[in-house]
Parts: C-alpha cells; sequence; structure tokens
C-alpha cells in the first residue's frame, strides 16, 4: 500500500524562509530609511532656495533685506507660506552678523519625520554659505 504524498511546507522550511526574510529585511531597511532622510533634504533645499531668490528680489527693489518673512513688502517678503512643499521643514529668518538688514541667515527647522535626521536643521546665509546643526560628519547633507 502506498503511502499517500503529503502537500505544504514543513514547519523547517517554514522558518528557513523567515530567516532569509528576516535577514534582508535587516540589512534593507537602514539602507531605505537613510535614502528617505538624504530626499527630504531636498525638501529644504528648495525651500531655502527659494526664499533666498525673494530676498535677492527684496534686495535689489529696496537695497535691503527682509527680515519678516510674513509681513507686506517692504517691511517682509509677504509670504504666505513659511513651510516647505511637503511639509517636513519650516523656514525662519534673523538678521546677519552686522544686526542691520544687510545681512540674513535662513534657517529650514526639521520637523515630523524629518526631525531625526543625522543632519538636522539646514541653513542658508546672503553670502551663499550652507550648513547644518546636526551631528553628522558627512558632507551630503547639502
Amino acid at each position: 500500500m502506498n503511502k499517500p504524498k503529503s502537500i505544504g511546507f514543513t514547519l523547517i522550511e517554514l522558518m528557513v524562509v523567515v530567516s532569509i526574510v528576516a535577514m534582508l529585511s535587516a540589512i534593507a531597511y537602514p539602507s531605505f530609511n537613510s535614502y528617505m532622510f538624504r530626499s527630504r533634504r531636498a525638501d529644504a533645499q528648495n525651500l531655502l532656495t527659494r526664499v533666498a531668490a525673494e530676498q535677492e528680489r527684496h534686495y535689489s527693489q529696496f537695497n535691503r533685506y527682509a527680515l519678516d518673512l510674513s509681513a507686506a513688502p517692504p517691511a517682509g517678503l509677504g509670504m504666505t507660506l513659511l513651510t516647505s512643499e511637503h511639509g517636513y521643514y519650516t523656514v525662519s529668518v534673523a538678521a546677519g552678523p552686522s544686526g542691520d538688514n544687510q545681512t540674513y541667515a535662513l534657517t529650514a527647522t526639521a520637523g515630523g519625520r524629518q526631525a531625526s535626521d543625522e543632519c538636522g536643521n539646514m541653513s542658508l546665509n546672503s553670502a551663499g554659505v550652507k550648513t547644518y546643526s546636526g551631528s553628522s560628519t558627512n558632507r551630503a547633507c547639502w
């Protein structure tokens, strides 16, 4: 008498597959997370360069930079949207080291999921110097 053939997987085969999937996930997830942080930084870069362009336009018209982004010109830029396109950063402006309206420093503050990024907040000043406040030693933040 022939023994009927079983259909399906054994527990050992199933555990081997589960362990392989777990190892692949442990390798892939940190890389994916790093990629997502890096791609969201483009949101801050876009925001800072857009506001810097508005600052230069304001300077060409009024011979000074605006230190209030939401006020109407000539006191400010008249911007109504102070967050990045996807909402991961908010922008603020401060007077430069001289304390007058001849220089400025823009800062994009990370929020939401981006708040734990190793690059931290990103900054751009009137001289075009790009910096970041995080603990990263990687030059790829900008």
